[in-house]
Order: C-alpha cells, then sequence, then structure tokens
C-alpha cells in the first residue's frame, strides 16, 4: 500500500534533482568545455526575443561547435545536445530547462523543437514574401542581387519553392539587358535548360562583371597614379622656376 504524502511536505523533496539538473538529454555525456567555446556561445546568446534571429543563432550555434574538440566515443549529436543550453539564455533558457529530461535522443530533435518554439509563423511568412517577391533594386549589380536572393532563401530554408521556380523568380527580376544577355548565352530561350544549368549561366554572368568591375578599378588606379605623377613634375618644375627667380641667366633666356 503506498504511503501518501503529508500536507505539510509537498514543498519538499520530490523532483528536487530534475529541477537542480535541469535540461539532460536521453544519452548524456560528460564533455569539457573549452573557455572560448563557452566565451563565444555566451557572447552570442539567443534570448528568445522577437527580433532576434533562431536560424542565425544556429549557424553561430554550429560554428562555435566546429572549436569544440570531440572526445574518442562521442558523437557530434551529442556535444550538440550538451552544449546547447550554454548559448541560450533569458526565455530561451526558461524553454529548455523546461523540457522533459531524458527525452530527447538526437540534435535534430532538439533543433526541431527549437525552431518550433522561436521562428515565428509571422517571420515564416515575411521570409518566404520576400523570395516571392523579390526584385532586383535600380542601382544593384547582378552579382549583388543574387548573392542578396541567396541569402533571403537561406533565411527561409523550408520556403517549399521548388528550384525551378526560384530560378524563374531570379530570372523575372533581373534587368531587360541582363535577360536579353541570359538569353543569348543559350541562343534563344532558357526554357529548354534546367535550373541548375540557369543558374550555372547567371553565375559566369556574375563573374564576367566583376572581373569588368577589377579591370575598371584597375585603371582607374593607373589613372590616380599618372596624374598623381604629373602634378609632383609639375610641382618639381615650378620649384626650379621659383627658386631661378623670373629665369633671368637662365639657359635659353634672353638679356637686356
Amino acid at each position: 500500500m503506498a504511503v501518501e504524502d503529508l500536507m505539510g511536505s509537498y514543498r519538499k523533496g520530490g523532483q528536487r534533482e530534475n529541477i537542480i539538473q535541469g535540461f539532460v538529454p536521453a544519452n548524456p555525456v560528460k564533455i569539457t568545455l573549452k573557455t572560448s567555446v563557452r566565451k563565444e556561445l555566451k557572447e552570442n546568446a539567443f534570448n528568445g526575443g522577437r527580433d532576434e534571429d533562431p536560424l542565425e543563432h544556429l549557424q553561430q550555434f554550429y560554428e562555435a561547435c566546429e572549436s569544440q574538440p570531440v572526445p574518442e566515443g562521442v558523437t557530434e549529436d551529442q556535444v550538440k545536445l550538451s552544449l546547447f543550453q550554454y548559448s541560450l539564455g533569458k526565455t530561451a533558457k526558461d524553454w529548455l530547462l523546461c523540457l522533459p529530461s531524458g527525452t530527447i535522443k538526437t540534435w535534430r530533435e532538439l533543433e526541431d523543437k527549437f525552431l518550433d518554439r522561436f521562428f515565428t509563423e509571422d517571420q515564416y511568412k515575411e521570409r518566404k514574401r520576400a523570395i516571392l517577391e523579390f526584385q532586383q533594386e535600380k542601382k544593384e549589380s547582378l552579382r549583388q542581387s543574387l548573392e542578396r536572393f541567396k541569402l533571403y532563401k537561406r533565411r527561409c530554408p523550408h520556403h517549399h519553392i521548388c528550384a525551378a521556380e526560384l530560378m524563374q523568380i531570379f530570372v523575372d527580376s533581373m534587368k531587360t539587358q541582363q535577360r536579353m544577355l541570359l538569353d543569348a548565352s543559350v541562343g534563344g530561350s532558357i526554357k529548354n535548360k534546367t535550373p541548375t544549368e540557369v543558374e550555372e549561366l547567371i553565375e559566369a554572368m556574375c563573374q564576367n562583371e566583376y572581373n569588368k568591375d577589377e579591370d575598371k578599378d584597375d585603371r582607374e588606379a593607373l589613372l590616380d597614379q599618372l596624374v598623381t605623377s604629373k602634378q609632383e613634375t609639375w610641382s618639381s618644375n615650378a620649384g626650379v622656376v621659383k627658386k631661378g627667380g623670373s629665369g633671368r641667366g637662365m639657359p635659353g633666356s634672353k638679356t637686356t
């Protein structure tokens, strides 16, 4: 027969060890956290604010984990599960500590739960809309535009837009002359090309654009050098004239 707790004892004992331990994964391991890694995680802590980016936080977390040695017999999943608590603060830390201990077996499970909680529906809709309504800016080069488009895709990895539609969105955003050059490069139209092939062609156009920019910079640098050299020559000649007075006594000058 089970013994009931006394009325005055409900505030004592209980699951105290779980409260002290906080979040514990299903297969916990002991890891000596590098001081530099702990510092990096703390400096880039995610607090759970609406203005914070959970995807960006995960990227920073992955980079920090790369600096943490993985002990023999320990998996990278276990390292991430052990370190993640040090990368959170405030509301996000409270959320993690409230997860039932021993229930999370893989890093993917914890990552999914984290995104389900902090990557809001409004953030998702806003970022997907940025992809769907993408337009090249007036003074933006093709290379700059492509880099911005890639950034939008990275910031919304679960956009569920197929590769062909993504490529069409970007092609439609290109300036008229750029689209004409793209069509000319395939001898007519890109419709018979795969999204990968079209992207490779655009990358090649960006590289050509970059090379032209470099050539232009080199020409401008050379022109600056020539102008500076000419100015120094004029300054030197002016100094000689000034030193010689009005020019009397100088070779080639007439005297009265």
